[in-house]
């Protein structure tokens, strides 16, 4: 009886290391799968998390540089408002005074060149990163020869008022071959001296319709015109919507991110499963049958009268 009883008690200590080591591998295993799927989702929410910070920096780009577009046709009228003001203060019953618009123009003139600094270098206050080295395209349009990207189709298109002979190379001495920056300066430094000169007409000219017909049909404002109105318009056009592309360039990539790490994520499932899971299920499967198979060999009343042998079958 005693030898009986330590045989019992060896088999259930050499049961019980075996059910041990397996039940280890199966929580190292349910663990290692845990890992793995927590893994991913702190990663994906790492990558959406900061692509959402990116996307939330490069949003107000594209707003400002439209803002440039708008703010250069105000200017525009504006001027041209100043210049006729002081023939329409006579018939107006609230007119504009000059001094009103000449301090306007002044400070739309200092925000066109803020924004151009800004959208190029970058800007703590607008919260803007700076575009420069980032576009290549942006690049060669803004420092290279813009005349590459301004066709005579795109420019006639912005406006009404056609160029007639005159070519972006030819425009302006080629300004636009040195760079849509370098004619967008000459721009903003045209208006400034067109500002100086209708601040400086003498009181008795400013009334004298001659004098103003004479002004909007010059050579330099006909320029300054054709600048907003075709040219530089059409180039700013095309710069805004780069700062659209690199927005949309950045969800594409996200999204491509977003898949793969879904496609790497299902893979390692797949071969987790063909390389842990499979071999564990199988495995105690057959150890199931085993079992089985071995109980139909034992006479119920054996196991009965056994206790080591009923306690070892209720725990298993």
């Amino acid at each position: 009886m005693i030898k009986v009883a330590a045989k019992a008690k060896r088999a259930r200590s050499r049961r019980y290391k075996r059910s041990t080591r397996a039940k280890w591998l199966l929580l190292s295993a349910v663990a290692a799968l845990f890992i793995v799927a927590a893994g991913y989702f702190v990663l994906g929410y790492l990558l959406g998390d900061n692509h959402l910070s990116q996307a939330a920096q490069l949003v107000p780009e594209s707003v400002y540089a439209f803002r440039r577009l708008n703010r250069i046709r105000a200017v525009l009228n504006r001027m041209v408002r100043l210049a006729v003001s002081p023939v329409l203060s006579t018939v107006e019953f609230r007119p504009a005074y000059p001094e009103v618009l000449a301090s306007q123009i002044k400070l739309d003139l200092d925000e066109l060149r803020q924004l151009q600094q800004s959208l190029m270098y970058g800007s703590v206050a607008w919260n803007l990163p700076g575009s420069v080295r980032r576009n290549k395209m942006r690049d060669d349009l803004d420092f290279g020869n813009a005349c590459k990207y301004l066709d005579a189709v795109g420019m006639n298109q912005m406006d009404e008022l056609p160029l007639g002979d005159v070519t972006c190379e030819a425009f302006a001495n080629g300004v636009f071959m040195r760079g849509l920056s370098a004619a967008f300066t000459l721009f903003v430094d045209a208006m400034e001296d067109t500002l100086s000169l209708l601040s400086t007409v003498s009181s008795d000219q400013l009334t004298n319709t001659t004098r103003i017909q004479q002004f909007l049909a010059s050579p330099e404002w006909m320029e300054i015109e054709l600048m907003d109105r075709n040219v530089l318009r059409y180039g700013l056009v095309i710069e805004s919507r780069t700062y659209i592309n690199d927005l949309v360039q950045k969800n594409s990539t996200f999204i491509s991110l977003q898949a793969g790490l879904l496609s790497g994520f299902l893979i390692v499932l797949i071969l987790a499963y063909y390389a842990v899971y499979d071999p564990i299920i199988r495995a105690l499967d057959r150890q199931l049958k085993q079992a089985r198979s071995l109980l139909l060999m034992i006479p119920t009343d054996v196991v009965q009268n056994s206790l080591a042998m009923r306690k070892a079958i209720l725990n298993s």
